[in-house]
């Protein structure tokens, strides 16, 4: 991946275009055959992405992402790449293609997109981690507290004074 950059494409006949979307191969023009192209994406950055248009020969030609194979004019929608996208079709037939595009945060939270799991996660340790310094500085806070109001006796916190006088 490029020095700073959400995604590229790594290898294969796709194409970047000028909004940083990524384009099957000729799109708008039909793809050809036996092409694969594999897009390498940064998760730190990468965001939602959501293929419109999306016109593939179904069942044959597939765009993979997380696992899971989009084909025919159902294409990926709001969904966070968590590994390289890989863009393949077959030897007969061909149909429009796809541009897919990043989404902003705002598109995704109006469109009701949900985070990956990974994110939850992070959410979560955040949440705890903050959790538990609250409650360690709650404790030092008090401890310092409670030291402070101590009766002063002067003969020394925590040794009474009889067992000054012993010495």
């Amino acid at each position: 991946m490029p020095s700073g950059a959400a995604w590229a494409v790594a290898s294969g006949p796709c194409t970047k275009d000028s909004s940083d979307c990524i384009l099957s191969p000729n799109f708008p023009k039909p793809y050809g055959n036996e092409e694969k192209c594999v897009i390498g994406v940064n998760v730190e950055t990468i965001f939602f992405v959501t293929a419109e248009p999306f016109d593939t020969e179904w069942g044959y030609d597939t765009l993979l992402i997380n696992g899971q194979t989009y084909s025919g004019n159902m294409g990926p929608d709001f969904v966070w790449p968590l590994d390289a996208i890989v863009w393949t079709s077959d030897f007969e037939g061909s149909a429009k293609g796809w541009r897919l595009c990043r989404e902003s945060p705002e598109a995704a939270a109006a469109a009701g997109a949900k985070l990956p799991a990974f994110m939850k996660d992070r959410r979560a340790q955040g949440a705890g981690v903050v959790l538990f310094l609250g409650i360690v500085g709650a404790v030092a806070c008090a401890c310092w507290c409670k030291t402070r109001k101590a009766p002063q006796s002067g003969a020394g916190q925590g040794v009474s004074q009889d067992d000054q006088d012993e010495h």
